[in-house]
């Protein structure tokens, strides 16, 4: 077949009433990628470092240099700021520490403290403005993800050792008991108001948890693992992605659970990622196959796809009025395509 050409990584900002800026490419894949609150900037990932961008122009900002890879990206609060960097000034909040093996970290919705995994079966809770560790969790197995709850004060955390775990934040002491499953728990998330838990597993089946008792609400099947499970911000309807559905989940009647999906929104190859936009009307989407997808919600019909770029990462602006991708492209320009809402 002879040599393969070299590779560019893409990222692109969709502007969902007009046309997207072409970004500089990357020479690494893309790791992550993130939107600030208000727009203007987007955060990316690779392992060369991170990179701030103006998505109105595609234009580099700055790029944020580390001494390891980096593995996440996120902003907090209105000031745009990230974990680590301020997102204007390139300014250094809080060094996180030097730990090996960090391979998830998530932001408390006060931006006050940083909750990293990793696979070596410990959870770092991070103090941003003293810039030092509040404690450590452990489970039995590699964690692979964490979620704070709204009010900042439990967080979730999921594990290979079959648990979903939820812990008081100022004691370090379990705020429910142990949430077994009966294989690895991928991901998990609290519900708006913080009562119930949800978990993504791989024994095909997202799980709804009641804190208060640490009893399972609803056990909902799919037909292989279950990649990805979220709440709405009206925690009136849940999203879960298993093989090559995204299924929208019924549960404005809680504690009753349907046990089949209110929708199921196919796709052409293994879903990677799926999010509800903050107003609940619209889902974005990625698949294997390299493509982003926006659905209407209400009537489960796709509003836009994205095929053009072997897209792997997607995230939606707060106002959903912009889309960020990130992805590998043949080499020698951007592919340039607008977003239109229906």
């Amino acid at each position: 077949m002879g040599d393969r050409l070299p590779t560019r990584w893409e990222r692109t900002s969709w502007d969902t009433q007009g046309k997207s800026p072409e970004f500089k490419a990357l020479d690494q894949p893309a790791a992550d990628i993130a939107v600030t609150p208000q727009g203007p900037r987007s955060l990316t990932i690779d392992k060369d470092g991170a990179h701030l961008s103006d998505t109105l122009t595609g234009e580099r900002v700055q790029s944020l240099a580390h001494r390891a890879a980096v593995r996440w990206a996120a902003f907090a609060g209105a000031l745009a700021s990230a974990a680590v960097w301020d997102s204007e000034s390139g300014k250094k909040l809080s060094s996180l520490g030097n730990w090996e093996w960090v391979d998830y970290a998530c932001l408390s919705p006060d931006s006050r403290r940083v909750a990293m995994v990793s696979r070596n079966g410990w959870v770092i809770v991070w103090d941003i403005a003293k810039d030092r560790e509040v404690r450590t969790l452990w489970h039995q197995g590699a964690v692979l993800h964490a979620a704070f709850s709204r009010d900042g004060k439990r967080l979730a955390t999921a594990g290979t050792d079959r648990q979903a775990r939820v812990w008081d934040v100022e004691s370090g002491k379990d705020a429910a008991p142990p949430l077994w499953h009966e294989d690895t728990v991928s991901r998990v998330a609290f519900s708006p108001d913080g009562a119930y838990v949800l978990t993504a597993s791989e024994d095909r089946l997202a799980r709804l948890w009641n804190i208060t008792t640490g009893r399972e609400a609803a056990a909902l099947p799919h037909p292989r693992r279950v990649r990805y499970a979220a709440f709405s911000r009206d925690r009136k309807m849940l999203l879960t992605a298993s093989d090559r559905q995204l299924a929208v989940w019924d549960i404005a009647a809680l504690p009753q659970v349907p046990t089949t999906p209110r929708m199921s929104l196919a796709h052409d190859d293994l879903v990677l990622y799926g999010e509800f936009s903050q107003d609940g009307r619209s889902i974005v989407s990625v698949d294997f196959h390299a493509t982003a997808r926006v659905w209407n919600v209400k009537t489960g019909q796709e509003r836009t796809e994205l095929r053009r770029l072997e897209i792997r990462l997607a995230r939606l602006s707060p106002d959903g009025r912009r889309m960020a991708t990130a992805g590998r492209n043949r080499p020698h320009g951007t592919a340039m395509e607008s977003v239109s809402r229906q």
